[in-house]
């Protein structure tokens, strides 16, 4: 069994990082337009290097404003179950002492972000603050072994397959899901109920 540790809150390297090499940007074009939407107010500042959201963060209130969501408003709905049956997950991190990690600060649709490079960095930005509040990726690596008789006699296939036990904060950020050979994100979503 392998178990995957849930990310703890946005900072900028790891925004630079994940946004070049999942999408293929340089880090000061990431940069540019996350400031745009820091500017436009739909993330926080997105220079930190915290990773640790602070005890009065409103943890509460940033997963509410995301259920309006149609992308990953089921997530954070079930998020919002989750932490009222158990209370807060203990949050993970570093706090270094200036801006908080970065979050979205309020749920806006594709058009209202502008379509193109600034939807796909507030989505990144809020799927990573959705996963960074869900619980851990837990799964196995399953593998079988055929060695056939007969005219291929001394051939052997291997065949290795994954199978989520439970997704955690892979449901938030779907593309975790291909990182661990787990095959499509829709063949592994939860059901939220």
């Amino acid at each position: 069994d392998h178990q995957r540790q849930a990310p703890v809150g946005l900072n900028t390297v790891v925004l630079l990082q994940e946004c070049s090499k999942r999408m293929g940007l340089s880090p000061k074009k990431v940069l540019q337009v996350a400031e745009k939407l820091y500017s436009s107010g739909f993330i926080s500042y997105p220079r930190t290097e915290t990773t640790r959201y602070s005890k009065g963060f409103d943890l509460h209130g940033a997963l509410q404003e995301q259920t309006k969501s149609e992308d990953w408003g089921r997530t954070a709905q079930y998020l919002l179950r989750r932490m009222e049956r158990n209370g807060a997950q203990a949050f993970r991190g570093k706090d270094a002492g200036d801006h908080p990690p970065i979050t979205p600060i309020r749920q806006a649709s594709r058009a209202e972000v502008g379509g193109g490079l600034e939807w796909r960095i507030y989505e990144y930005v809020t799927r990573h603050f959705l996963g960074s509040v869900s619980a851990d990726l837990r799964y196995r690596v399953v593998r079988a072994t055929v060695v056939p008789r007969g005219d291929i006699a001394g051939a052997s296939f291997e065949h290795r397959g994954v199978e989520v036990e439970e997704p955690g904060f892979a449901s938030a950020m779907p593309w975790i899901f291909k990182d661990i050979g787990a095959g499509s994100a829709t063949d592994q979503q939860p059901l939220l109920a």
